[in-house]
C-alpha cells in the first residue's frame, strides 16, 4: 500500500532580520505578540495543507490555548496582521488563517516532494469559499516595470504606515484610559482613580491586569456602569443613613464588587 502524502512540515525559515511588521507587534503588546506570531505560524507548519479553520470552534479555541492569550487579544493581534499583509485579510473574513509568505518559504520542501503546496484559490475551492483573483506571492504581475514595482512598493508601505496609525483596539483604548488616570494625579477618594485601582489589580502571577483576563473589556462602557454602581451606592447608603437619623459624607468604599 503506497505511503499517504504528507501536506505538513516540521520547520520553516525563521529569519533573525525583523521588520516593520514584528516591531510594531512587540511594541503593541510584548512578548505576547511575538510568541503569538511565531506559535500561529508552528501551527500552519504542522496543519494539513498549512491553514487553520478558526469557524471550528475546537481549532479556534486549542489556538488560544497554546497561544495563552485571550479571545479578544488574538482576535486584536489577527486584526493587525492581517491589516499589515502577514496574514491573508480575505480568507480571515473567513476566520480562515492563511500566510502566502509562509508557503513561499517552504516551497523547496514541496519541490523535494515534487508536487505543489495548495494555493490560495485552491484552498478558496476546497473550502467552497468565494475569493478574488490576486496577483503572484510577490505582490506584482511579472510583466510590470521596476518603476510601477517601486511605486507599488510606495504605496504599500503608505497604506501600511496609515493602518498602524488608525487601528485602535479595544485593549489598546484601555491601556490609553488607565494611563491618563494613572498620570492624572487624582486623589484616591475619586471614582476615576478606584476605577483604575480595581482593574489594574495583578493577577496571582503579577503578570495581567484584571481587566486583561476578560473575554471581552470595553474601557467606556465598564466606566459608565462603574458610574451608575457607585450612584445606586451611594444613594441606598443615603436613604439608611437619613432613616437612622444621620447625616454627612458617605463613604463608597467597597462599590466595586458591584461591577465584576
Amino acid at each position: 500500500m503506497a505511503r499517504p502524502e504528507k501536506n505538513t512540515v516540521e520547520y520553516f525559515p525563521h529569519y533573525v532580520n525583523s521588520g516593520k511588521t514584528l516591531y510594531t507587534l512587540e511594541k503593541r503588546y510584548g512578548n505576547d505578540g511575538y510568541a503569538f506570531l511565531f506559535k500561529v505560524l508552528e501551527t500552519l507548519g504542522k496543519s494539513e495543507n498549512h491553514f487553520i479553520d478558526c469557524r471550528n470552534p475546537a481549532d479556534w479555541e486549542f489556538l488560544l490555548a497554546i497561544t495563552n492569550v485571550s479571545e479578544v487579544t488574538a482576535t486584536e493581534i489577527m486584526e493587525l496582521l492581517t491589516k499589515l499583509g502577514t496574514f491573508d485579510e480575505e480568507l480571515w473574513s473567513h476566520r480562515i488563517i492563511f500566510c502566502s509568505s509562509f508557503l513561499e518559504n517552504i516551497k523547496s520542501v514541496y519541490e523535494r516532494r515534487k508536487r505543489k503546496c495548495m494555493q490560495k484559490l485552491d484552498l478558496c475551492k476546497h473550502l467552497q469559499i468565494k475569493c478574488t483573483q490576486k496577483p503572484d506571492s510577490s505582490g506584482v504581475n511579472a510583466n510590470q516595470s521596476t518603476q510601477s514595482r517601486v511605486k507599488e512598493s510606495r504605496v504599500k508601505r503608505s497604506k501600511e504606515e496609515k493602518s498602524i496609525k488608525e487601528i485602535l483596539t479595544p485593549s489598546k483604548k484601555a491601556r490609553k484610559v488607565f494611563k491618563e488616570i494613572e498620570e492624572g494625579n487624582l486623589p484616591d477618594s475619586d471614582e476615576k482613580k478606584k476605577f483604575f485601582y480595581y482593574w489594574t489589580e495583578k493577577n496571582k502571577s503579577g503578570t495581567k491586569d484584571r481587566w486583561e483576563l476578560e473575554k471581552t473589556f470595553d474601557v467606556g462602557r465598564r466606566w459608565k456602569t462603574w458610574q451608575n454602581n457607585a450612584q445606586k451606592f451611594n444613594q441606598s447608603n443615603y436613604g439608611k443613613n437619613q432613616s437612622n437619623g444621620r447625616s454627612g459624607h458617605v463613604s463608597t468604599e467597597g462599590h466595586a464588587d458591584l461591577v465584576v
